[in-house]
């Protein structure tokens, strides 16, 4: 890991290209400043794909530290300022219009992220033409909204998206490529997971594939969370510990997907039957990212979080309970206190309590939380339901 002095020094004097590419190794290694700074100084690139890749990753870097309401502040600002400088209907207007829609999404109003990305298509079609590549990202969102309320829907659009693709830009495109994986997660969302497995298992066989090795490594990782939401957990974690052979002997990969991968193997250790394990593997991972940076990123939250919920099903509820509270202090302070991130915080820590024998308190704890939920992200969001069914659980038993 540089110095972060060292890059401060470097996008002090880089081209935009070369800002982008010092943005990227930084966001990797959690230097979120000299992220920020580098793809700030991309935003007015002259090609316009990379001034779409330095504002997303932007509004994703700022989201990862405070939350999606703050990149839900700069994308609508920025988006504001497109539309007065070059019009509403530009197609850098329409980009951050779809950043807004992908961050609403992200807030837990699917619903009007929907409606946003039908309007912005209408006008995409029109100003771009049917098809071209800005109709197809904003098809491939739209997809991904999809999926979250209608898993059945979103497969076939993405198995409409994978031939449009492969009509417009050819098989072995990259997003032809991902969207037929898209297409087999939506499968497998919404029940057919035998038939996801097949399309996966095609996929990895695939010579496209298997010459795109970071497309690669994500479809096996979309193939080990399928076969662990199967109950194939000796599948799951030889695939989880074969992706991470492979990051560690290749230098390309960032520190930020090391931890991910090794967090996704502690998850799977610990559903396998062996809690114990994923708590020594999470503290590892827990340890590494606090010496890294000290920033309460997503990343940092989620590791703690997972490191908590493995502690408590080893046996451990007060202690699971103890880190749990203190992780909600922390992202109320940092990303707000109806954040999602900061709710589901709070969801985890009232099971706890439950676990450790306070159960009237932690009914009353998820009541309040499930209305927050509710009122944040909706009814029909998936962190509601979880919240909904545990509060049903501890009902019963407190009855």
């Amino acid at each position: 890991m540089p110095p972060p002095e060292a890059v401060d020094a470097l996008v002090a004097f880089a081209t935009q290209d070369e800002a982008i590419d010092l943005a990227d190794a930084a966001w990797g290694w959690y230097l979120f400043d000299q992220a920020e700074a580098a793809f700030r100084r991309a935003l007015d690139h002259p090609e316009p794909d990379r001034r779409d890749y330095a504002l997303s990753m932007l509004s994703y870097v700022l989201a990862a530290r405070h939350g999606h309401a703050s990149a839900l502040r700069f994308t609508s600002e920025e988006a504001q300022e497109r539309s007065l400088r070059l019009g509403p209907e530009h197609p850098d207007t329409l980009k951050a219009t779809m950043l807004i829609a992908w961050h609403t999404h992200h807030s837990g109003d699917t619903r009007a992220a929907i409606v946003l990305s039908e309007r912005t298509l209408a006008t995409a079609r029109r100003v771009c033409g049917d098809p071209s590549f800005p109709v197809l990202k904003i098809r491939r969102d739209l997809a991904c909204f999809r999926e979250a309320l209608d898993p059945a829907s979103a497969a076939e659009d993405f198995r409409r998206l994978a031939l449009a693709y492969s009509e417009f830009a050819g098989a072995a495109y990259r997003w032809t490529l991902n969207c037929r994986a898209g297409h087999a997660e939506a499968l497998e969302k919404s029940g057919n997971g035998e038939m996801a497995r097949a399309l996966l298992h095609e996929l990895l066989n695939d010579p496209d594939i298997l010459a795109e090795s970071q497309l690669r490594r994500g479809i096996q990782a979309r193939q080990a969370d399928t076969a662990a939401r199967a109950g194939d957990f000796t599948t799951a974690i030889a695939l989880w510990r074969d992706l991470l052979s492979e990051a560690e002997q290749d230098h390309g990969l960032t520190c930020g997907q090391h931890l991910y991968l090794r967090s996704e193997l502690a998850s799977c250790t610990g559903r396998a039957g062996d809690p114990e394990e994923a708590v020594r593997l999470l503290r590892e991972v827990v340890d590494e990212r606090t010496r890294i940076n000290t920033e309460w990123d997503s990343d940092a939250i989620r590791f703690r979080r997972r490191l908590a919920t493995w502690t408590g099903m080893a046996g451990r509820p007060a202690d699971a309970l103890c880190q749990l509270r203190e992780l909600v202090g922390i992202s109320t302070r940092v990303r707000g206190a109806t954040d999602s991130v900061t709710l589901n915080c709070r969801s985890r820590a009232a099971h706890w309590a439950a676990v450790g024998g306070d159960i009237p308190d932690a009914v009353e704890q998820l009541e309040s939380v499930l209305t927050d939920f509710e009122q944040s992200l909706g009814p029909e969001h998936e962190f509601t339901a979880e919240c909904r069914e545990r509060l049903a659980h501890w009902r019963t038993l407190l009855h």
